[in-house]
């Protein structure tokens, strides 16, 4: 009799191995829709084609960027292009004077907002790195322009930090018309 039960213990258990695995989506399917509002900060969606940017064209691993800032600020456009705020805003550093309303509201006024950088210069300072580059905001069919500077950080790679601290984030950024 105890050898009976585990006969069927084990049926059981590969019927429902089977039906898990039949369940699972097909690997080889490309994913085609954006992480909804409450999915982890690590998923990385695939590109879907589109005219403007959407969340799931984004350049999701710039964000963890070490090596170069260009990628970020790259994010960062792309982000606003889309209008989506809550992506911009995750280019910003954790100590930054900044929030998703401000960067909504700093935008949602131009219509197809285009944020152009120039060729930054990076420098070192009391176990940072600093990179500070121009930036050109075009909207509303090139009619509104605004020129500005952004300010960007990281902490050098030192015992201690965190990769939060070691990835590049913008620490201020201004526009004028």
């Amino acid at each position: 009799m105890h050898i009976s039960r585990k006969i069927v213990l084990a049926a059981v258990l590969a019927l429902a191995l089977t039906g898990c695995k039949a369940a699972q989506p097909d690997d080889s399917a490309e994913a085609t829709t954006a992480p909804d509002a409450g999915a982890s900060a690590s998923l990385e969606p695939t590109a879907t084609p589109s005219a403007t940017p959407s969340v799931a064209e984004l350049d999701w691993p710039a964000l963890r960027q070490t090596e170069n800032p260009g990628r970020v600020l790259r994010f960062y456009a792309s982000a606003i292009a889309a209008g989506d705020w809550t992506a911009a805003y995750r280019v910003w550093g954790e100590n930054a004077d900044m929030s998703v309303d401000q960067i909504r509201n700093q935008f949602r006024q131009f219509g197809n907002p285009e944020l152009t950088f120039g060729e930054g210069e990076a420098e070192g300072a009391a176990g940072s790195l600093y990179y500070e580059v121009s930036v050109s905001l075009s909207a509303n069919d090139g009619a509104e322009k605004q020129q500005g500077t952004v300010r960007m950080r990281r902490v050098n790679d030192v015992d201690g930090s965190s990769a939060e601290q070691r990835r590049w984030h913008i620490e201020s950024m201004t526009l004028d018309r």
